[in-house]
This record gives C-alpha cells, structure tokens and sequence, in this order.
C-alpha cells in the first residue's frame, strides 16, 4: 500500500487522511515539526552574519524591534539591484514625528563649483 508513494506524498498521507491521522495524531505532530525543520543552519548563519553588519559599535544602541526589521530584510529583502527606492523614500518623507528638512541647506546645483576665499 505505502511502497509506491514518495517520501512527500506519503507524509502528506498520514497528515491528512483518516483514520491515520487521528489514531498516530501524537507521532505524526512531531513528524509534522520535523517536516518544517530547516534542514541546515545556513539560514541561522545568514541571520548571525546579517546581525554582526547591521548592529555595529557605532549602531549599538539601535532598538531591538530596529535590529529585527533590519536583519529580516537584510536576509530575506531583495537584492539591492532589483530595490527600487523610491517609494520608500516617499513613504519615510511623508510619515514621522518630525517633518523632514531635505532643504535645510541649499546646496550648489550640479556642475556648479565655489571656491571658498582665504580672509585677509
């Protein structure tokens, strides 16, 4: 009966038909736990890595809800050539307790060089 099925279909089986699945419910909750298990720990070790770039001497005081969200789309965020910026910058200049002074300083237009004089 179970000889032609695949290793998946036949764990789909007992997870998912009776009487299987009521009479053998306790091994096949741990069967279940086992299915979604990572099979390496690379994907830990891409989180470590991640961690020790973003929370740096200099960043160490960086909320911990911050850190999560900035390792979470550090590993699982695109990649930086298909990020399209735009609306996220959109969005962080429109939201905030403050308003955003992008034009606090007026600075030269391109192409544009001044050179600053020496005072007598």
């Amino acid at each position: 009966m179970f000889k032609d099925k695949t290793y998946l279909s036949l764990w789909e089986l007992m997870l998912t038909r009776e009487p299987y699945c009521s009479e053998y419910k306790n091994i096949l909750h741990l069967v279940h736990i086992m299915l979604v298990l990572p099979v390496s720990a690379a994907v830990c070790e891409r989180g470590f890595s991640a961690q020790k770039r973003i929370k740096s001497d200099t960043r160490a005081s960086l909320h911990s809800d911050t850190v999560e969200d900035l390792i979470r789309i550090s590993v699982e965020g695109p990649s930086l050539e298909d990020f399209d910026s735009r609306e996220s910058v959109a969005s962080w200049f429109s939201q905030g307790q403050r308003s955003r002074r992008t034009n606090y300083r007026s600075w030269p237009s391109e192409g544009h060089v001044t050179a600053i004089e020496d005072s007598p």
